[in-house]
Parts: C-alpha cells; sequence; structure tokens
C-alpha cells in the first residue's frame, strides 16, 4: 500500500497505493461501511476473495512462480481510481513475511515519503495505522489519513489482510485492499496483494495523467520488493534497503503495466456505490 508521495505540480505524484501500506493490510471480514471505510466498487470483492481464496479466475504459473508480476487496474468510470495486483514469491518462511507486515512500528523502512506512520489501535483481530506525508506545495495540505487491519489466520502458513482507509480525508477519498501470503515450500513464501485507492492530483490530471499513474505503480512495486528484500535480508539497515529497491526497480515493467491497464476481473461495468 498508498498514495502521491508529493501531490508536486514539479514533480510526480507518488503512490497513493503505499501509503496505504500499499500496502498492508489486515483482513478477515471484510471492512464494510459499517466499520467506518466507504465502500467502493471492490469492496465486496475483496471481501469475496478473502473468504474464498484464491477466486476462480486467479492463477499461478509454475513457470514465472520466481518472477515479480505487477497488473495495473483501470475503473470503468474514473480515470484516476488507480489498481493494482502484485505477485511475487518470498525466499523465506511465511511467519517472517508476516512479522514483517505486523511490525507497524518499521513501515518506515518500506514506505518511503512519509514523516510518520504510527499504530493507532490493537485488537483482537487487527489494528489501525495513520499515516501523514508532507506535500511541499504551497497551499495544498499535507496527506494524512488512517487505515484498518483486519487480519485472519487460516494456518501457521497462511494468512490474509484486509484494510480499508477508516474514513474520507481530503486528498485520499478511499484505499480498499487485501495482502495474501501463504508458503508455497519450506523457506518460500508467495505474496499476493490487489490494492485500489482513488485520490486527487490537481493541475497534474490535465498536463500529465499518464505521469501520475507511473508515479503511483511505481510506489506500489517499490513497497513490494521492499518487504520481499526486508524479509530476505534481515540483516540490511534501513538505507541498504532503500538503496536495493531503486537497483532492483524496472521501469519498462512499470510503464508496460500502465500501458497496458485493465479492468479488474468481474468489474467492466455499473455504478461505482462510493461515487
Amino acid at each position: 500500500m498508498a498514495y502521491a508521495s508529493h501531490l508536486n505540480w514539479h514533480s510526480s505524484v507518488r503512490g497513493l497505493a503505499l501509503a496505504t501500506a500499499f500496502l498492508f493490510p489486515g483482513s478477515a471480514p471484510a471492512l464494510p461501511p459499517a466499520n467506518g471505510g466507504p465502500e467502493t466498487l471492490y469492496t465486496r470483492l475483496l471481501e469475496s476473495f478473502e473468504q474464498h481464496w484464491p477466486p476462480a479466475w486467479f492463477s499461478y504459473d509454475e513457470a514465472t512462480e520466481g518472477v515479480f508480476r505487477l497488473t495495473c487496474h483501470r475503473h470503468p468510470e474514473r480515470p484516476f481510481f488507480m489498481g493494482a495486483s502484485v505477485t511475487q514469491t518470498i525466499n523465506d518462511s511465511p511467519d517472517k513475511v508476516i512479522a514483517i507486515l505486523d511490525n507497524v512500528e518499521k513501515y518506515g523502512e518500506l514506505f518511503a515519503g512519509f514523516e510518520e506512520i504510527k499504530r493507532t489501535e490493537t485488537t483482537p483481530t487487527g489494528f489501525s495505522v495513520f499515516w501523514h506525508r508532507p506535500i511541499p506545495v504551497p497551499f495544498v495540505p499535507d496527506l494524512r489519513y488512517e487505515t484498518t487491519y483486519l487480519n485472519k489466520s487460516y494456518s501457521p502458513d497462511k494468512k490474509t489482510y484486509r484494510y480499508q482507509m477508516k474514513k474520507h480525508i481530503d486528498l485520499l477519498k478511499s484505499v480498499d485492499g487485501l495482502i495474501v501470503v501463504e508458503a508455497v515450500a519450506p523457506k518460500k513464501t508467495r505474496f499476493t496483494q490487489i490494492i485500489f485507492w482513488d485520490g486527487k492530483y490537481g493541475p497534474k490530471e490535465t498536463f500529465s495523467p499518464t505521469g501520475i499513474w507511473k508515479d503511483n505503480m511505481r510506489d506500489v512495486y517499490h513497497s513490494n520488493y521492499a518487504i520481499k528484500l526486508r524479509a530476505e535480508n534481515p540483516g540490511w539497515d534501513a538505507d541498504k534497503l532503500k538503496a536495493e529497491v531503486q537497483k532492483v526497480t524496472n521501469e519498462k515493467t512499470i510503464e508496460a503495466c500502465v500501458e497496458a491497464r485493465k479492468f479488474f476481473p468481474g468489474v467492466t461495468e455499473g455504478k461505482d456505490p462510493g461515487k
């Protein structure tokens, strides 16, 4: 998860997806509107996926099991309501990956650009996180919001994280996400994230719409790879982790993803309840 790192008119808007903790979500029973999260076109789909994982259309290609795969999803009506699916293999056990997702106090190492990330609540089924990202543009407020994560453990080798933004904030309208951590083999974990977010980007929506998509998807790419590298290299400090994430970033993958963005399976038309 994640929202534009800088809603910057001269520089790129960073990934909304990440902020939302890309990333990281927690999950169990999906988060209905009654829990404070705005309902979107994707809310009920993610709830169903969490409860019946994997969905019928979802398949893993054994030939590319270890490949980092990023797919961009567009909304049927709203050009800046973005979505992404990420699947990757992490060369360590699920419990090590789960420990990283549960350690909110270290999120600053995974999600770049935030001045403050802190746990605001812990419950028997999950936790809530406050995010603050400075926006260095005059008259544009900083990005501040809170997400709720619900977690569900199916076994020591499988855990889901279902998350949503708790309430509407100025620049960020909604966040809906799901993460699934599951064992593939001893010391090998399949990590899947599906996330959707809707934000405001100011004048950049007019003069650089493709740039907005690329900036956001780059943040999704970075945060997901940071989780992988952190699990596989626990001895790295924060600076080393950040440098290595930059090294593995493949701009061609990001550009191809944005160029080929498509509807999420099961979503082709219909009114968005969050509109």
